[in-house]
């Protein structure tokens, strides 16, 4: 996805800090994992990398909703937060994995059509048809987790824009 940069008038220890305070306690997390609200922002901290993610609704366990990946960096007059939302790296493999297997198959069905012997009783158009519409189903299913996903988009946004007392570049 695209670029993001916030700018803060805090320094780079201020922002770490408040970040800090949204790293989820392992032993915590999973006994009050249940009871954190839609919305509330958990952070992973490397360095001056972060990983944001903002839980969705209880009910609702997407794959598809993606995490801000982010560094942060001294500039003149405060911090600059600059990232971008992507998935998960399981996701992306996955995906991938997905439309290269379609992909060959696809391949693989024309090589069979084109020259392999002909049979008129075969359902050539059915054939072909089927790993396009798995494609489809691929692409959909990204579509609506990017959909499903819109109101933690914009919590992380929020967070930064309060928490960090940060504004959009």
């Amino acid at each position: 996805m695209w670029k993001i940069v916030y700018l803060s008038p805090l320094t780079v220890a201020q922002c770490l800090e408040r970040i800090q305070a949204h790293v989820p306690d392992s032993d915590a997390w999973c006994a009050a994992g249940a009871a954190m609200e839609r919305g509330t922002v958990l952070a992973k901290i490397r360095g001056q990398r972060v990983r944001l993610f903002a839980l969705g609704p209880p009910w609702l366990v997407n794959s598809y909703a993606p995490f801000f990946y982010g560094r942060v960096e001294t500039v003149a007059g405060g911090t600059q937060i600059v990232g971008r939302f992507r998935w998960a790296p399981w996701v992306t493999a996955f995906m991938a994995v997905w439309f290269g297997a379609l992909a060959a198959m696809t391949i693989a069905l024309l090589v069979v059509v084109l020259v392999g012997p002909s049979d008129p009783t075969s359902p050539v158009l059915f054939d072909l048809l089927a790993p396009l519409v798995m494609m489809l189903a691929g692409a959909g299913l990204m579509a609506l987790g990017r959909w499903l996903a819109r109101k933690q988009v914009a919590s992380v946004h929020q967070f930064l824009r309060v928490e960090l007392e940060a504004t959009p570049e």
